[in-house]
């Protein structure tokens, strides 16, 4: 792969969640804490939060697998469907956060489903990769 291809994944997927992870790391501590709270007093929405956290977390781990297998297609091994089930955890916890955002803070819960558009574009764009890698 050209050098200049893998800027344009690094750079699209820098300028597509570069937003939504520094709210998501922002709101670690401050949103699982105050999750942890709610829960402890009886709050259903704070099984929301906390469940939110968790299931963005391991979306965020397909995100990173979806950009690593874009700019090195071939040092893996594993078929980019194999992180199908990261990037649907990901997207619930994304829907979860907008649901509680939507109630405070309207322009946060605008960011949240650009972010999944975004994903689902990388993710397509891995696929075609693969392919024209095993043809």
């Amino acid at each position: 792969m050209q050098k200049r291809t893998r800027w344009t994944f690094l750079l699209e997927a820098l300028l597509g969640f570069i937003f939504i992870m520094a709210l998501w790391i922002l709101g670690i501590k401050a949103g699982f804490d105050i999750g942890m709270k709610m829960i402890s007093a009886g709050n259903l929405y704070g099984y929301a939060m906390a469940g939110g956290f968790i299931l963005s977390a391991v979306g965020v781990w397909g995100v990173f697998q979806i950009v690593l297998k874009l700019v090195f297609p071939e040092a893996y091994e594993q078929s980019i469907s194999y992180y199908q089930l990261h990037l649907l955890c990901g997207a619930f916890g994304v829907l979860s956060s907008t649901v509680f955002f939507s109630q405070t803070e309207a322009t946060l819960a605008l960011i949240y489903p650009i972010s999944i558009a975004i994903c689902g574009y990388l993710y397509f764009k891995c696929k075609r990769v693969e392919v024209q890698l095993t043809d």
